[in-house]
């Protein structure tokens, strides 16, 4: 999994495929060149960064169980419980 950002758009994707990741940093490396003709502020930055680490809430497809009025258990319909999930790179 490979982010680039940039200073102007803040996170500019997250990428699963190096390939699609250092095309979007080349973009990003373009746009810089083009409109930052001479004058530089000190703050233009663009990175490519490999993720080591991932840690996201997703959700669990487990059925989000309520009780109705005498006490008995249903699954409520289209809802699920969410948890998180971490995946190392």
């Amino acid at each position: 999994m490979w982010i680039v950002w940039s200073d102007t758009d803040d996170l500019c994707g997250i990428f699963r495929k190096e390939e699609e990741a250092l095309k979007e940093y080349e973009h990003q490396k373009q746009w810089h060149e083009d409109n930052f003709d001479g004058e530089f502020y000190g703050d233009e930055h663009v990175v490519l960064a490999k993720v080591k680490r991932n840690f996201y809430c997703h959700d669990t497809k487990e059925p989000v169980i309520d009780y109705d009025d005498d006490g008995k258990e249903f699954e409520k319909d289209d809802e699920t419980y969410w948890g998180w999930k971490e995946d190392i790179c």
